[in-house]
């Protein structure tokens, strides 16, 4: 999901919080990865608010960010299917990923698209099943996912 990422700790249920690196390599979001549901969020803008997140999480254990990530937010996206896209619709309203889009042979792939995510903002990447294929386009915040 994240090349270049830095693994930032786990919460030993098998999900974790990954920042991710840029090409250029500075620091990019904090993203929760959770396996159960299979679900990629965009949890924090930066090392910082995740590390706040830890503080809260600290003061206030039983309300906090961290938990209602965990405990609500993953199964709304799970639910609604969070950003993801039918490709041929995406591919007609972004024609300028057309490259990326073309290495995606057929049309049985969804897109997700977090370029302009807000924190709690993700998509099910495991909905077509647990080893399904992940392409992310080398500098935006796009993947493919094959059906």
């Amino acid at each position: 999901m994240c090349p270049n990422s830095v693994t930032l700790g786990h919460d030993g249920f098998g999900n974790h919080w990954v920042l991710d690196i840029l090409n250029d390599g500075s620091l990019g979001h904090v993203y929760y990865a959770c396996h159960d549901p299979a679900i990629f969020i965009r949890y924090a803008d930066n090392l910082n608010g995740f590390l706040s997140s830890l503080l809260e999480f600290h003061d206030s254990p039983t309300h906090n960010y961290l938990n209602d990530i965990h405990d609500n937010v993953v199964y709304d996206i799970w639910k609604n299917n969070g950003q993801l896209f039918d490709k041929i619709n995406f591919e007609k309203a972004n024609t300028s990923y057309f490259p990326f889009l073309n290495q995606l042979e057929g049309n049985d792939w969804a897109i997700a698209d977090l370029r302009n995510a807000k924190n709690k903002t993700g998509f099910a990447w495991g909905k077509f099943g647990p080893n399904s294929e992940i392409k992310r386009h080398p500098k935006e915040l796009i993947w493919g996912i094959k059906k």
